[in-house]
């Protein structure tokens, strides 16, 4: 009885280099900008790039935009951080499938 050749498969490696700046950073407002490259070895790259504004770090909107994807681009959110817990809620275009919401709550202790 022969056994079967095994299947050979790379590993998936991601390659990532992530950098963010505050633009401002005071009492009242704070604005970061971000970006992201990311690089699997078995796709292209893909681009990620994103702006934050907290006024008095109670409220927050986000707007993002991702390059190298088929479905997925432009991306925007709002959150909310009252006394320790934050919720955030993104909005997305996903092309044919059309737009996309995502929750999140997040719990600090």
């Amino acid at each position: 009885m022969r056994l079967p050749r095994p299947i050979q498969e790379a590993l998936c490696i991601h390659f990532r280099f992530v950098v963010a700046y505050n633009l401002q950073d005071t009492y009242l407002n704070k604005v970061a900008l971000s970006g992201e490259v990311v690089r699997p070895n078995d796709e292209e790259i893909k681009i990620h790039l994103g702006l934050e504004y907290w006024y008095a770090k109670l409220i927050a909107f986000r707007i993002g935009f991702k390059n190298g994807y088929t479905l997925e681009s432009y991306t925007a959110g709002i959150g909310l951080n009252i006394t320790g817990y934050q919720i955030d809620m993104g909005f997305g275009t996903m092309g044919v499938l059309g737009n996309v919401s995502k929750l999140s709550f997040t719990s600090r202790f």
